[in-house]
């Protein structure tokens, strides 16, 4: 699997509706804060996911190791939001696997930068 594969205007249509809030799983997540928090982890994933290749195979991977580093922070923090929200699972079967190719390039790029700490 790839990341390129990734119709981003589809997850992007994931984001529920006020009138789904019947669905939710957590009743304290309020409709502002679930809108907001889709909003920044959606944008924060695609970003990285989309601007990544063009700076993959540069030496200083600093930054490569923190924007995926926070790129899986973002994924799990969406996992959570959906579920939380009511989404459908499949939705959370759907990213999950993206998820963990997101942590096997964080783990990658953290190698790189340091490698002393994987020894």
């Amino acid at each position: 699997m790839t990341t390129e594969q990734i119709d981003w205007p589809a997850w992007f249509a994931w984001k529920l509706k006020r009138e789904q809030g019947a669905r939710r799983r957590e009743p304290f997540l309020k409709e502002e804060n679930y809108s907001k928090e889709f909003d920044s982890v959606s944008g924060g994933l695609m970003s990285v996911t989309v601007d990544l290749p063009k700076y993959r195979d540069q030496p200083k991977v600093n930054g490569l190791m923190v924007s995926t580093q926070q790129r899986v922070w973002d994924a799990m923090d969406w996992l959570s939001l959906q579920y939380s929200a009511g989404a459908d699972v499949q939705q959370i079967a759907t990213v999950w696997p993206h998820a963990l190719e997101w942590a096997e390039e964080y783990a990658e790029f953290s190698h790189r930068f340091n490698p002393l700490l994987s020894g």
